[in-house]
């Protein structure tokens, strides 16, 4: 019969001792690579699908990754400062707007 069917704590050889320090850094560091590597997935899922249509932009700018970060670049920045402003829409007073398609 052994220890286990015994009901008794299994015996650890001697050669063999860890600390509760070292058992939960590596159980952690496990934990952290996995993370990382779920993260580095969802990164790559959001930029390997474009999601902009036809434009000069280069491929990369295509992504959603970059949709949700570029207005946070220089580049955006200077590409917006570039277009003019949309032109202003007169009306007559009285909420009539010519110009307006209905």
């Amino acid at each position: 019969m052994t220890d286990v069917e015994a009901g008794e704590k299994p015996s650890i050889p001697e050669e063999y001792s860890e600390s509760d320090c070292e058992t939960q850094t590596v159980r952690n560091s496990g934990a952290i690579i996995w993370v990382v590597l779920g993260l580095c997935a969802v990164s790559w899922v959001f930029h390997a699908f474009p999601v902009m249509g036809t434009t000069d932009t280069p491929g990369f700018a295509k992504s959603l990754i970059w949709a949700s970060i570029a207005h946070h670049t220089d580049a955006w920045q200077g590409a917006m400062a570039s277009y003019p402003p949309p032109p202003p829409s007169f009306g007559d007073g009285a909420d009539n707007f010519p110009d307006a398609r209905l």
